[in-house]
């Protein structure tokens, strides 16, 4: 709950906060808001396909309500608003342990580990690197107001890499620049722990395994 409520609550303090000073506000909001998307890449005018009651609803659904009030205050306030969303992003020194795909391969291939990869690899990612990010922020809160005074592009805006790539890409070159010899198997499954339907096509009590077999690499 609490996901939920620092981007609800936090929102509503930070909007009514900048309503005071007249100050610019932005959000960095996230492509999640966009939930099981059915259209690749996602842009600006897709609206996404999200389930309220998920694991991960607290997330992007936080994120939603967040970017509802941000248009609101907007709208009915006249407040200096700036909304994107980020994709994934990757950093220096991420966490070994923090789940996320980037560090994973990595860890994996200095380890000398198999690579876990869903299916064939074959899902598509926008990665984009920090730098990149926070200057596509920078850019993007010095817009000037129109010469009304309102905001002359208040977002959403969508902040990603425009070159996507998929899983299996990512893995190939991360064995590159690790040097870890690169032999792939035919394809060796291993069952996956049990998650919510929300974040797969698999039904409600299955496996994610059920939906999305889970393939192991690995290297000679």
């Amino acid at each position: 709950m609490q996901t939920t409520e620092i981007s609800v609550d936090g929102a509503i303090n930070m909007l009514g906060l900048a309503k005071r000073l007249k100050a610019r506000i932005f959000q960095a909001s996230t492509s999640e808001v966009y939930g099981v998307a059915s259209v690749h890449p996602q842009t600006e005018s897709y609206w996404g396909t999200v389930n309220p009651i998920g694991l991960r609803s607290c997330h992007y659904g936080g994120k939603r309500y967040a970017e509802t009030l941000f248009f609101g205050y907007h709208r009915q306030h006249g407040s200096d608003i700036r909304v994107a969303r980020i994709f994934n992003a990757h950093v220096p020194r991420m966490h070994s342990n923090g789940g996320r795909v980037v560090s994973n391969f990595i860890v994996q291939a200095l380890h000398g580990n198999d690579f876990a990869i869903c299916g064939e690899g074959l899902q598509t990612r926008s990665f984009c690197y920090e730098n990149d990010l926070i200057e596509g922020f920078f850019r993007f809160v010095d817009i000037p107001r129109g010469a009304d005074g309102a905001p002359s592009f208040p977002g959403t805006i969508n902040l990603d890499n425009p070159g996507g790539f998929t899983i299996r890409q990512l893995n190939e070159e991360v064995i590159a620049m690790t040097s870890a010899p690169p032999a792939w198997c035919s394809g060796r499954y291993r069952p996956m722990t049990p998650c919510s339907a929300s974040l797969t096509s698999a039904a409600p009590g299955s496996t994610c395994a059920a939906a999305r077999p889970r393939r192991r690499w690995r290297k000679a």
